[in-house]
């Protein structure tokens, strides 16, 4: 009998001990959504600060379009987001952490590629790969928005960046991309950065939460993405 009372007291502090994590955002469990980019610097930098600091949370992570992250947020499947020119939503809080310049990919064999910065402009007659605006509209339109204040209308290519990259077959056509500057340290090696200087837009990656699910666990996730990317190196590896 003292046995089992023993075990039920300390099952009980451990209970305790537990609520009071959890209130403190110490102790929780989050289900994550990031863009695609979000996999070469961004996601691994906010696990990092979150494990050395705050290992009571764990972080359940998929990638997701960004056009399917308000509808999981709606049906209760994520509890967060870190995307890159995130979809508004009524109900959803999207608070920026951090801002990218933009870097060319060109395969290796490009004319360019030994150029350690071009102006956007120096492309004007290639052809361009990027995605359907569908998965993505407000990144769509703010890469758009960057060819179109370099001066010309981009011919776009049929094929997806994001296909072309995870299958390795992106070197294999004959057209360049824009991407933000921490893909670098993910880059295959046919490929090539190459840091565009002008014009000087920026992408912003932001945090994004439901209003009315904010949670203790949340705002410590927040706090981490915050510190981990204030000291996060930018674009390593460019040019």
């Amino acid at each position: 009998f003292l046995d089992g009372a023993r075990r039920t007291l300390a099952e009980a502090d451990r209970a305790v001990d537990d609520a009071k994590r959890t209130g403190a955002g110490e102790l929780g469990r989050l289900r994550l959504a990031f863009s695609w980019s979000m996999r070469f610097d961004t996601l691994p930098a906010v696990g990092r600060v979150l494990r050395a600091k705050h290992p009571g949370i764990q972080l359940l992570v998929q990638e997701m379009w960004n056009a399917k992250m308000a509808p999981a947020f709606a049906d209760g499947s994520i509890d967060l987001a870190l995307s890159l020119c995130p979809e508004l939503s009524p109900g959803l809080e999207v608070e920026p952490i951090r801002r990218e310049r933009l870097v060319a990919l060109l395969p290796n064999s490009h004319r360019l590629s030994s150029q350690s910065a071009l102006p956007l402009s120096a492309l004007a007659g290639e052809e361009f790969v990027l995605f359907p605006r569908e998965v993505g509209p407000r990144l769509h339109d703010a890469f758009m928005a960057v060819y179109r204040h370099a001066g010309f209308e981009p011919h776009i290519r049929p094929e997806s960046f994001h296909t072309g990259w995870d299958v390795g077959g992106l070197s294999e056509v004959p057209a360049v991309a824009l991407a933000p500057e921490s893909v670098v340290s993910g880059l295959p090696p046919t490929l090539t950065a190459v840091r565009v200087s002008e014009p000087d837009d920026t992408l912003e990656t932001c945090i994004v939460w439901r209003a009315a699910a904010r949670s203790p666990a949340i705002d410590t996730c927040i706090a981490a993405a915050h510190e981990a990317l204030a000291a996060s190196p930018r674009g390593v590896g460019v040019g």
